[in-house]
């Protein structure tokens, strides 16, 4: 087997911004209530892509860039949007050019 990880990039808050980024997103009204849940269950989904051959980055979505991002991409700010800002942040960083 192969030691080589795809890499791919999965949104991630800060407990300080969760709140607020409930707030503008699109689906906001669908996250969990509290960022301790929200966490619990995003860790243990980036433990199963990890398991999987994937190599899990961690991609923190700022509001104001995230928004800016969303603006300049002609993007709505929903669940979407998030995974493919943070799969560019990954693209970038490994020189994909996915």
């Amino acid at each position: 087997m192969s030691s080589w990880q795809i890499p791919i990039g999965i949104p991630w808050y800060r407990r300080e911004d969760y709140d607020r980024l409930k707030d503008i997103f699109d689906d906001g009204a669908e996250f969990q209530t509290s960022y301790e849940d929200w966490l619990t269950a995003s860790e243990d989904a980036a433990t199963a892509l990890s398991r999987r051959q994937y190599k899990v980055e961690r991609v923190t979505i700022d509001p104001d860039a995230f928004c800016d991002w969303c603006r300049k991409n002609g993007r709505r700010m929903d669940a979407l949007a998030r995974t493919a800002f943070a799969n560019a942040v990954v693209d970038q960083k490994y020189g994909l050019g996915f």
